[in-house]
C-alpha cells in the first residue's frame, strides 16, 4: 500500500509538471501577442491553433528528457537545490532540442520571443510547483501519508549513524523498523533494536513490513550481500548500499557507468 502511495505521488508530481507545460503556452502566446505586439513595434502572431504542434513535440520531448535526467526518481532524498537544478537542466535540454530541431527545419513562422517567453515561463511556474508540492508533501509526510518503512543492515557504529542521520529528518517520511544482523558481523554490537538477521531475510520480506533496506557493512562484504540486494530487488523493496569505505574528507561522489560496468567518482 505505502509503494502504491508512492507511485501515486510520483505520477501526480509528472501531471502537474505536464500541465504547467500546458499552461504556459497559451499564457506565453497572450504575453508575446498582446503586451510585446504590435504595440511595441512586434508584428502580431498566427492564430494559436497554428502553433499547437510546438506544444505537442515540447510534451513529448519532456517525457524522453525527463526519463533521461531521471527527474521523478529518489525524490525523497533529493535537496531542493538538486531538485531545482534537476528540473531547470530537463527544460534546457528540451529547449536546445527544439532550438535544433528549428534551424535544421529552417522554420521561420514561430515567433522568438514567443518561444523564449514560453520556455521562461515554463521555468518559473514549474519551479513555484516544486517549492509549492514539496511543502504540501513534506506537511502530509509529517502526518504518516507515504511514510516508508527502512531498516539498517548492521550493527556497527557506521550502521548507528546512518540510522540516526535518516531519523533526523523527519520531512523524508521515513520510519525506522530496526537493525538486520549481519550472518558474520565483526565486533560488538553497538545499535539496538534488532528485528533478525540476514540469513532471515527472507522472512523479513515475506512479511511485507519493510519498503527499503540500507546496507551499512564493510566494504569487504559488498560480494557477501549480492545475493540479499538481489532478494530485496525480487520483492521490490528498495535496496541502498552505504559506503562507509570512503574518506571523511571527501565532500562529493558520483556514480557512473563504464562501458556498462558502474564506477563511483571521488571527488
Amino acid at each position: 500500500m505505502l509503494r502504491e502511495r508512492e507511485h501515486n505521488v510520483v505520477a501526480i508530481l509528472r501531471a502537474f509538471d505536464m500541465l504547467i507545460l500546458a499552461v504556459s503556452f497559451p499564457v506565453a502566446y497572450l504575453v508575446r501577442d498582446r503586451i510585446f505586439g504590435e504595440r511595441v513595434g512586434q508584428p502580431g502572431l498566427y492564430p494559436i491553433g497554428r502553433y499547437w504542434p510546438l506544444l505537442v513535440w515540447t510534451l513529448l520531448l519532456w517525457v524522453g528528457a525527463s526519463w533521461l535526467s531521471q527527474l521523478y526518481q529518489a525524490q525523497r532524498l533529493r535537496t531542493i537545490a538538486d531538485e531545482v537544478y534537476r528540473l531547470g537542466r530537463t527544460l534546457v535540454l528540451v529547449a536546445a532540442i527544439m532550438a535544433g530541431l528549428a534551424f535544421l527545419t529552417q522554420e521561420r513562422a514561430v515567433s522568438r520571443l514567443f518561444v523564449v517567453f514560453y520556455f521562461v515561463t515554463a521555468m518559473c511556474l514549474l519551479f513555484a510547483n516544486r517549492f509549492v508540492f514539496r511543502n504540501a508533501l513534506n506537511a502530509l509526510r509529517r502526518h504518516g501519508f507515504t511514510t516508508r518503512i527502512l531498516a539498517v543492515v548492521g550493527t556497527t557504529e557506521v550502521a548507528r549513524e546512518v540510522a540516526e542521520g535518516i531519523m533526523a529528518r523527519h520531512e523524508w517520511g521515513y520510519h525506522f523498523a530496526g537493525y538486520i544482523e549481519e550472518d558474520e558481523s565483526e565486533g560488538p554490537r553497538q545499535v539496538g533494536p534488532v528485528i533478525g538477521s540476514l540469513n532471515q531475510l527472507q522472512k523479513i520480506l515475506d512479511n511485507k513490513m519493510l519498503d527499503e533496506i540500507i546496507f551499512a557493512v564493510s566494504h569487504k562484504r559488498l560480494e557477501d550481500i549480492e545475493a540479499a540486494v538481489l532478494l530485496c530487488r525480487g520483492q521490490g523493496v528498495t535496496a541502498r548500499i552505504c559506503l562507509d569505505f570512503a574518506p571523511r574528507r571527501i565532500v562529493k561522489l558520483s556514480l557512473e557507468e563504464l562501458n556498462g560496468v558502474p564506477t563511483i567518482g571521488v571527488y
